[in-house]
């Protein structure tokens, strides 16, 4: 991840380059940190028990949201490096699935997990390491942020989309 962290375009100025870099890992790290923490509070608070019964720290799991969440950030690194031909970048990302994946998996057989902790975690991982890197590393040029307010019977509703892709 931080390979390809680093092989991204980030300009030809020095101090751009080494600004991008510096301001790129530190989203890559907070995103990571996000969705451990995510990942630690929803334990807690579903408290359900482990297959085999060892603790009740089962939903969701931690290693398909920290693989997923890693998975997600090198793909949106390597959608970003201009010189990495497509016939490439392609077979790397499905790489990156299938290893998060088979990972996950792993802990459904080891019986640590049930499939749906699996299914919650990689979800998890996959939005909280997204949505991080979007909100600060910014929106493409022809996608916004939007805002929307609607009165209903309780009052309002005040909605935000958020171009997805």
């Amino acid at each position: 991840m931080l390979v390809t962290a680093l092989a991204t375009a980030s300009g030809d100025d020095p101090v751009d380059w080494v600004y991008a870099k510096a301001k790129g890992i530190g989203v890559v790290l907070a995103s990571l940190r996000a969705t451990v923490e995510e990942t630690t509070f929803i334990k807690h608070e579903a408290d359900r028990t482990r297959p085999d019964g060892s603790d009740n720290q089962s939903m969701p799991s931690s290693a398909a949201s920290s693989g997923f969440g890693c998975a997600t950030l090198d793909n949106l690194n390597l959608d970003n490096i201009p010189w990495l031909p497509g016939m490439v970048r392609i077979p790397l990302q499905v790489s990156n699935i299938l290893l998060a994946s088979g990972a996950s998996w792993a802990r459904v057989e080891a019986r640590q997990h049930y499939p749906s902790d699996v299914f919650v975690g990689a979800a998890l991982g996959h939005f909280m390491t997204a949505f991080t890197c979007e909100a600060f590393m910014g929106f493409p040029e022809n996608q916004r942020l939007g805002f929307s307010f609607a009165p209903s019977k309780k009052g309002a509703m005040l909605g935000m989309s958020l171009p997805w892709y």
